[in-house]
């Protein structure tokens, strides 16, 4: 399960994708404390609305790295998560999403140079009377959309509907685990397994930063 420590897994230098286990509860990094002008300055945007790269950097904090995250109280405690601190991304940063589509996440820089995604989640808002709901450009059934089980059959990513009463208002996709001790350079799929969103960690030995890279899914490169 997730916000488990991390510390046996640190420590022994293991290398995995698979959620970390269960040893206990793991501590929220605190949301760096920078003004608002250097954390935007942490983050550049280049591409357009085909492929585009957010690379987002971290800064040096006397005693580590850590990257310009934002506390956001209790934003998905309705779907049963409790992180408070993320990089939220929108339209502004991967160029396809809609208006209603958001992608939060906390990429860390652990002791040794050792990396850890510990968040990845994404959001969209939905009307109560939908039928059919857009997720990264791609169509899904509301009704085929069941809170808690696995998204695309991948149990590294679950679903979770956020209600009010009978009427889903949020829809939510969030890792179940960590991906941990990734490499230089080394791309995962975010959310599906079709590169629509891909991550990874960069420049971890000297001053490390992190890519998005947001594909607008083929079919659309077709109708356009």
């Amino acid at each position: 399960m997730k916000y488990l420590i991390l510390s046996l897994i640190l420590l022994f230098g293991c290398i995995s994708q698979q959620p970390i286990p269960e040893q206990g509860e793991i501590p929220q990094e605190e949301a760096i404390n920078i003004s608002q002008e250097e954390k935007v300055s942490l983050i550049t945007v280049s591409g357009d609305e085909d492929v585009s790269v957010t690379e987002i950097k971290a800064k040096w904090t006397r005693t580590k790295w850590q990257f310009p995250i934002e506390d956001h109280i209790d934003e998905f405690i309705g779907v049963g998560l409790h992180s408070d601190s993320f990089i939220k991304l929108n339209n502004s940063h991967v160029k396809f999403l809609d208006d209603n589509e958001t992608i939060w996440i906390h990429p860390m820089i652990q002791s040794g140079n050792r990396t850890v995604l510990f968040d990845a989640i994404y959001a969209r808002e939905v009307n109560c009377n939908e039928s059919m709901v857009s997720i990264l450009g791609k169509e899904y059934e509301m009704s085929k959309l069941k809170d808690g089980s696995s998204f695309e059959f991948d149990d590294k990513w679950k679903i979770g509907l956020e209600k009010e009463g009978d009427c889903t208002k949020r829809v939510v996709i969030y890792l179940d685990g960590y991906f941990y001790d990734l490499g230089n350079d080394e791309q995962i799929n975010l959310f599906r397994n079709d590169n629509t969103i891909l991550f990874k960690f960069n420049n971890i030995e000297t001053e490390p930063y992190v890519s998005i890279i947001g594909t607008r899914p083929i079919e659309d490169f077709q109708k356009a």
